[in-house]
């Protein structure tokens, strides 16, 4: 199942912020694992803004697809982590609304 079939577009947006803080963050710790060593050897030579815009433009090409990642994919790089707080806004949404 994909998570696009899962999930409402609001829940999509949700979760690719969420994951969004995540991957940045990974990448600019030095801890993409789908770096190889060359790649993160070049990666810390780059300057602090180079490295931002460098994991900003990674962090965006990854979670492009997102909605048409399969369930699985994102169970085997992520557990569950997220899932709670995604379904959890849009039920808070309805009661607000």
């Amino acid at each position: 199942m994909k998570l696009k079939q899962l999930f409402t577009q609001e829940q999509l947006w949700l979760l690719d912020e969420e994951l969004f803080h995540d991957v940045y963050y990974t990448i600019i710790n030095g801890d993409w694992p789908f770096h190889t060593a060359a790649q993160a050897k070049q990666f810390q030579r780059l300057s602090s803004m180079d490295q931002c815009r460098y994991a900003l433009t990674t962090t965006e090409d990854y979670l492009q697809d997102l909605p048409d990642w399969e369930l699985a994919t994102y169970f085997s790089r992520y557990g569950s982590r997220h899932f709670d707080l995604v379904r959890g806004s849009v039920s808070k949404n309805r009661v607000k609304g």
